[in-house]
């Protein structure tokens, strides 16, 4: 009973945690986790991503989507991606996370500007 109670609060409190690893500065941060990555939003539009593992990105072909399912961090959110729903990734892995916003585009919304930003999965960040 104490570890399903455990195994439920952990997430809580893990995203309890993530509010103290960003600046409110920050328009965009990303932190490794022992069990995720944390990607959090400081500005007052939507941020979608995609991570993956950097050895893994090379073989995969993807498009920057908007949607809801899309990896969408709303403003002011931090979220959490756990490792093993983060394509290929493993322990001590490098992940590439790869963000976007929506913009007006003569054919409606489209996918603005990508950035990306890597992180080990060790927690230290490669750049």
């Amino acid at each position: 009973m104490r570890r399903r109670l455990l195994l439920l609060l952990a997430p809580l409190l893990l995203l309890a945690a993530c509010e103290d690893l960003f600046s409110p500065s920050e328009e965009v941060g990303v932190r490794a986790l022992p069990e995720a990555i944390a990607v959090h939003n400081g500005s007052d539009r939507p941020l979608y991503t995609f991570l993956v593992s950097a050895h893994i990105q090379p073989l995969i072909d993807w498009i920057p989507m908007i949607c809801d399912d899309c990896g969408k961090v709303e403003p002011g959110e931090t979220r959490l991606f756990p490792v093993d729903q983060i394509i290929g990734a493993s322990s001590g892995d490098t992940v590439v996370v790869h963000y976007w916003r929506a913009v007006v585009g003569p054919g409606g919304v489209v996918p603005g500007e990508m950035n990306f930003r890597r992180v080990r999965l060790s927690g230290i960040a490669v750049d």
